[in-house]
Protein backbone atom coordinates (compact mmCIF):
# COMPACT_ATOMS: atom_id res chain seq x y z
CA UNK A 1 0.00 0.00 0.00
CA UNK A 2 2.51 2.62 1.43
CA UNK A 3 4.62 1.89 -2.22
CA UNK A 4 1.61 2.37 -4.12
CA UNK A 5 0.55 5.24 -2.38
CA UNK A 6 4.13 6.67 -2.92
CA UNK A 7 4.70 5.51 -6.73
CA UNK A 8 1.20 7.26 -7.80
CA UNK A 9 1.23 9.76 -9.70
CA UNK A 10 -0.66 13.27 -10.66
CA UNK A 11 -0.05 14.58 -14.38
CA UNK A 12 -1.61 17.86 -15.09
CA UNK A 13 -1.52 19.68 -18.60
CA UNK A 14 -2.81 23.01 -20.22
CA UNK A 15 -5.41 22.31 -22.71
CA UNK A 16 -6.57 25.29 -24.53
CA UNK A 17 -7.56 29.21 -23.53
CA UNK A 18 -9.05 31.56 -25.76
CA UNK A 19 -9.50 35.61 -24.72
CA UNK A 20 -10.51 37.94 -27.01
CA UNK A 21 -8.09 40.91 -27.74
CA UNK A 22 -8.79 44.21 -28.59
CA UNK A 23 -7.20 48.08 -27.60
CA UNK A 24 -9.68 50.84 -26.35
CA UNK A 25 -10.82 51.87 -29.87
CA UNK A 26 -11.39 48.63 -30.64
CA UNK A 27 -8.73 47.99 -32.89
CA UNK A 28 -6.13 45.18 -32.63
CA UNK A 29 -2.45 44.99 -33.70
CA UNK A 30 -0.70 41.74 -34.78
CA UNK A 31 1.85 43.23 -32.47
CA UNK A 32 -0.69 43.45 -29.43
CA UNK A 33 -2.37 40.71 -30.27
CA UNK A 34 1.07 38.77 -29.54
CA UNK A 35 2.23 40.29 -26.55
CA UNK A 36 -1.06 40.23 -24.53
CA UNK A 37 -1.12 36.53 -25.95
CA UNK A 38 1.97 35.89 -24.21
CA UNK A 39 1.02 37.62 -21.25
CA UNK A 40 -2.29 35.53 -21.13
CA UNK A 41 -0.76 32.23 -21.78
CA UNK A 42 1.58 32.45 -18.69
CA UNK A 43 -1.30 33.78 -16.44
CA UNK A 44 -2.85 30.78 -17.46
CA UNK A 45 0.03 28.32 -17.19
CA UNK A 46 0.63 30.16 -13.42
CA UNK A 47 -3.00 29.28 -12.68
CA UNK A 48 -3.13 25.91 -13.93
CA UNK A 49 0.43 25.29 -11.79
CA UNK A 50 -1.28 26.77 -9.03
CA UNK A 51 -4.38 24.12 -9.51
CA UNK A 52 -2.13 20.75 -10.21
CA UNK A 53 -0.56 21.50 -6.52
CA UNK A 54 -4.01 21.54 -4.87
CA UNK A 55 -4.96 18.11 -6.88
CA UNK A 56 -4.45 15.45 -4.26
CA UNK A 57 -4.69 11.85 -5.66
CA UNK A 58 -7.57 10.42 -3.41
CA UNK A 59 -6.06 7.46 -1.00
CA UNK A 60 -9.06 5.36 -1.64
CA UNK A 61 -8.56 5.43 -5.48
CA UNK A 62 -5.36 4.39 -4.69
CA UNK A 63 -6.29 1.55 -2.59
CA UNK A 64 -8.83 0.41 -5.23
CA UNK A 65 -6.34 0.64 -8.06
CA UNK A 66 -8.50 3.56 -9.79
CA UNK A 67 -6.54 5.32 -12.99
CA UNK A 68 -8.14 7.98 -15.64
CA UNK A 69 -7.76 11.44 -17.21
CA UNK A 70 -10.74 14.37 -16.09
CA UNK A 71 -10.86 17.30 -17.66
CA UNK A 72 -12.45 20.49 -16.18
CA UNK A 73 -13.62 24.31 -17.22
CA UNK A 74 -13.25 26.43 -14.67
CA UNK A 75 -14.51 30.18 -14.46
CA UNK A 76 -12.66 32.51 -12.93
CA UNK A 77 -14.30 36.06 -11.78
CA UNK A 78 -11.90 39.77 -11.91
CA UNK A 79 -12.40 38.85 -8.16
CA UNK A 80 -10.09 36.08 -7.91
CA UNK A 81 -12.69 33.68 -7.01
CA UNK A 82 -13.73 30.50 -8.89
CA UNK A 83 -17.37 30.34 -10.21
CA UNK A 84 -17.68 27.83 -11.44
CA UNK A 85 -15.96 24.04 -12.16
CA UNK A 86 -17.87 21.87 -14.80
CA UNK A 87 -16.25 18.39 -15.68
CA UNK A 88 -16.18 18.56 -19.36
CA UNK A 89 -14.61 14.93 -19.44
CA UNK A 90 -15.33 12.29 -16.99
CA UNK A 91 -12.67 9.82 -15.78
CA UNK A 92 -15.36 6.99 -15.13
CA UNK A 93 -14.86 7.21 -11.90
CA UNK A 94 -16.48 10.17 -9.76
CA UNK A 95 -14.13 10.12 -6.68
CA UNK A 96 -11.14 11.34 -9.24
CA UNK A 97 -13.42 13.77 -10.91
CA UNK A 98 -14.68 15.22 -7.45
CA UNK A 99 -10.91 15.28 -6.15
CA UNK A 100 -10.00 18.19 -9.32
CA UNK A 101 -13.43 20.35 -8.64
CA UNK A 102 -12.22 20.33 -5.17
CA UNK A 103 -9.14 20.91 -5.86
CA UNK A 104 -10.60 23.92 -8.21
CA UNK A 105 -12.58 25.80 -5.56
CA UNK A 106 -9.39 25.46 -2.76
CA UNK A 107 -7.07 27.16 -5.44
CA UNK A 108 -5.94 30.95 -5.08
CA UNK A 109 -6.10 31.59 -8.72
CA UNK A 110 -5.01 35.09 -10.38
CA UNK A 111 -7.54 36.87 -13.14
CA UNK A 112 -7.02 39.65 -15.41
CA UNK A 113 -11.03 40.47 -15.90
CA UNK A 114 -12.86 37.30 -16.50
CA UNK A 115 -11.01 34.13 -17.00
CA UNK A 116 -11.75 31.01 -18.26
CA UNK A 117 -9.23 28.04 -18.81
CA UNK A 118 -9.25 24.24 -19.54
CA UNK A 119 -7.46 21.85 -17.42
CA UNK A 120 -6.63 18.13 -17.83
CA UNK A 121 -5.20 15.75 -15.62
CA UNK A 122 -3.99 11.89 -15.52
CA UNK A 123 -4.07 10.28 -12.53
CA UNK A 124 -2.03 7.06 -13.15
CA UNK A 125 -0.87 5.06 -10.31
CA UNK A 126 3.53 4.07 -10.59
CA UNK A 127 4.38 0.34 -11.31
Amino acid sequence: MKNKLLGAMLTAALLTVAMPVAAADGTVSKYDKSIKAINHQALVAANHQALARQVVYPVSAVEDGLEGEVRVRIWVSPENRVRQVKVIRSSGHPILDNAVVEAAYRTAFQAKGRTVFDAKFIFRLGD
